[in-house]
């Protein structure tokens, strides 16, 4: 189990597109936060973050992260999560940041939502009828190992 928790991640997210000049969206935040729990499982066999992730009706999302900053709405998120511990990450935890930012965040949020939502993801697997269902990490962990494969890792 992780010690970071994942509003410190999607803060992280959010300091490197100030710093770039690129203001992310809340749903590119929330997107590129499910990435590095994703490539972390899929990589190095442990989350990055303790909470789970959901699948909720629009693709996956960590609860916490969502509600952070959905007074933002489809406006570019200027400033880190008040009252939020920067995470105290290791040098893989914090490469891997880095590289999944590198990777995707350019990309615009219906781009990644495009990529959560493919056909045998995990989002796609467990995909709500109704309310929101929880991804078990293990899930998570076999789609993402199973990119390593591919020329998709970041």
């Amino acid at each position: 189990m992780s010690k970071h928790d994942a509003l410190s991640v999607a803060n992280r997210l959010i300091g490197k597109g100030i710093d770039g000049g690129n203001f992310l969206t809340p749903l590119q935040v929330i997107k590129l936060t499910y990435f590095c729990q994703g490539w972390m499982l899929g990589l190095y066999g442990r989350p990055l973050f303790r909470q789970a992730v959901e699948a909720w009706r629009y693709g996956p999302v960590v609860a916490d992260v969502y509600y952070a900053l959905k007074h933002y709405g489809k406006n570019a998120v200027r400033n880190p999560i008040p009252g939020v511990a920067t995470a105290d990450l290791d040098e893989l935890e914090s490469d891997l940041v880095d590289q999944v930012y590198d990777c995707y965040g350019e990309m615009s949020g219906w781009q990644l939502s495009r990529l959560t939502h493919m056909s045998g993801t995990p989002w796609d697997t467990f995909s709500p009828k109704g309310g929101q269902t929880v991804i078990p990490d293990a899930v998570i962990k076999q789609y993402y190992a199973s990119m390593t494969n591919d020329d998709a890792a970041p």
